[in-house]
């Protein structure tokens, strides 16, 4: 069914009226050949309110349906100063889980920060399907707050396991579609890598393939 599905977003800044549309494009055409949308918004002011509504596309005839539901979120802030709260391996129990996110929003500063780095192993393997993101982990946010704090997520080497975890990238990669990229606050560039996995489960083929793709990027850039 989904083959037959176009998805877009329509955005706008917060008390204007007129809406932009974006899609997922894959050489300049719109993507129904995935289950999922990986869509980036372009020339947002710092820090401004924006409202986002949901579209389809039916792929055979173009129409168009908009879901009338109006969405919320914040733009990231100014990048001459900001604050940033880093966690990693909270891999563990769903309560153990909980009370450890809740424990850091609240005692740590995190729901106050401006940005939220996660360091890898947000769950313990994908195995038991893709959306335990969002079920484990996510969900256990205020939903305010998953609207406006930008997360920037490190592939850890529990992130690596299970038969779900090539599918990591759909929620939790970077600007360019990756696990790895880079971006900049201020005068500072953050280079996002990780090093695979640390068992024998990862062919070593595979570590050699995936730095020499890091090598070429960071050559490139």
């Amino acid at each position: 069914m989904f083959d037959e599905l176009v998805g877009a977003v329509d955005y706008r800044q917060a008390g204007t009226e007129t809406w932009e549309r974006a899609f997922d494009l894959l050489d300049g055409q719109a993507r129904n050949d995935v289950n999922y949308c990986n869509i980036r918004l372009n020339n947002l002011e710092p820090g401004k309110p924006y409202e986002y509504r949901l579209v389809i596309y039916f792929a055979d005839t173009y129409q168009e349906v908009i879901i009338p539901a109006i969405h919320h979120f914040t733009a990231p802030p100014s990048t001459e100063d900001y604050t940033m709260v880093i966690t990693s391996d909270l891999q563990s129990s769903q309560l153990d889980i909980i009370r450890a996110l809740k424990a850091i929003n609240e005692n740590c500063g995190l729901k106050d920060a401006d940005y939220y780095v996660s360091l890898g192993d947000i769950i313990g393997e994908m195995s038991i399907g893709e959306m335990i993101i969002f079920d484990k982990w996510l969900s256990n946010f205020p939903a305010e707050q998953i609207a406006s704090q930008p997360i920037v997520f490190v592939r850890g080497n529990h992130d690596l396991r299970g038969a779900q975890s090539s599918k990591f990238h759909r929620y939790c990669s970077t600007s360019i579609g990756k696990t790895y990229g880079m971006f900049t606050l201020g005068e500072a560039c953050f280079i996002v890598l990780d090093s695979m996995e640390d068992k024998p489960r990862s062919a070593t083929n595979l570590k050699e393939q995936t730095f020499f793709n890091y090598e070429q990027y960071l050559i490139e850039e």
